[in-house]
């Protein structure tokens, strides 16, 4: 009987043993539940992409951005806009076009198409710099940015739980942000352009762009909720597994297009217009769309427009004249040494893949 009461005793000591630290560890998970519960609310919540659905939502703001432009800039622009030099010098000496695309004053269909490709052009990258950003508390030259970029390279986790945390400062103030960056696309872009629309189509022209620029902030706003990250780069690279899409150049009303293919030797892709998309998960960005570029094969039928135009302004073929020598002299040799080829468009802060570059 002394036995059996002792082997109780025993055991009831062992179970409040056991029990003291039961309470002890249900303590401690309490306070690490409480804590991590509190960090979790310094961030907003991520959540895991879905890349099908995430690619088609950010084709569908380069899909409004195209139907926006090719509705307004499918038309015939008016004499006085076609004669107009400062507006298509603006446009053609364009950062990012440097002479680099034949830009004829006319109105035909290659004119028309080089205009649409061109626009197209200087709008994604108005996007891509204003929207396209981790964070619209910061300028987007401040290098945020490229610094959550290299650090998705080295540990995507951290990087993505960095982005939360910024997606939760100051909500209504990086709504408003967003709201105002819209806007500056809208302006940058009709900086651009504004002299080639009519008045009343030059505004409506910048309604659309605030509108396109919006969806793609709201767009934007839920990719950066996603544990993936996604980059978006202009840089022509050549891969083995992935190729670039020409962009679709619609026929216009007389059922004429422009060139698919170039005249001897190998097409080369001429300009990026809507960018690659990579995703980045502690290695180096990773390619998931084809972007689209201008091939130079679909600018021949502009180049030989403005070829025809320098030729038929040329006063090589008329008599000369003794009164009329010295200033067609002068006048060749100013075309001459003003001639100047655009410089190729410069890569940006993605790391450079294994593979060769192209273009």
């Amino acid at each position: 009987m002394a036995q059996g009461q002792s082997l109780v005793a025993e055991s009831r000591k062992e179970l409040d043993v056991l029990k003291e630290k039961n309470d002890s560890l249900s303590q401690r998970f309490q306070t690490t539940n409480d804590r991590l519960k509190e960090l979790e609310d310094l961030a907003v919540p991520l959540y895991d992409a879905d890349l099908e659905v995430s690619i088609d939502k950010l084709e569908g703001v380069w899909t409004s951005a195209y139907r926006l432009v090719h509705s307004h800039f499918r038309g015939d622009l008016p004499d006085s806009t076609l004669q107009n030099y400062g507006s298509w010098k603006k446009l053609k000496e364009h950062e990012i076009l440097q002479h680099r695309l034949p830009l004829p004053p006319t109105n035909t269909s290659a004119a028309k198409h080089m205009r649409i490709a061109a626009i197209l052009a200087i709008l994604a990258r108005s996007i891509d710099k204003l929207i396209f950003q981790p964070t619209y508390l910061l300028e987007e030259d401040s290098g945020i940015r490229e610094l959550l970029l290299r650090e998705a390279i080295s540990c995507s986790k951290r990087e993505s739980f960095c982005r939360a945390l910024l997606g939760k400062m100051l909500p209504d103030e990086q709504a408003e942000a967003a709201k105002e960056r819209a806007k500056r696309v809208a302006a940058h872009v009709m900086l651009e352009v504004q002299d080639l629309l009519p008045p009343d189509d030059a505004e409506k022209f910048k309604s659309g762009l605030e509108r396109v620029a919006q969806y793609a902030s709201d767009v934007w706003q839920d990719i950066q909720r996603a544990k993936e990250r996604f980059e978006y780069n202009f840089e022509l690279v050549s891969y083995q597994d992935i190729d670039w899409q020409p962009l679709s150049l619609e026929e216009d009303a007389n059922g004429e297009q422009a060139p698919t293919s170039d005249e001897g030797g190998k097409d080369l892709e001429l300009l990026v217009v809507f960018p690659r998309l990579y995703i980045v998960e502690d290695d180096e960005p990773d390619p998931i769309t084809p972007g689209i570029v201008l091939m130079r094969s679909q600018s021949l039928a502009a180049a030989r427009e403005l070829e025809r135009g320098r030729t038929s302004n040329s006063t090589f073929g008329k008599p000369p004249s003794a009164r009329s020598k010295p200033q067609r002299t002068r006048r060749l040799s100013t075309a001459m040494n003003g001639a100047g080829s655009g410089n190729a468009e410069g890569g940006n802060f993605l790391p450079q893949p294994s593979a060769s570059s192209g273009g």
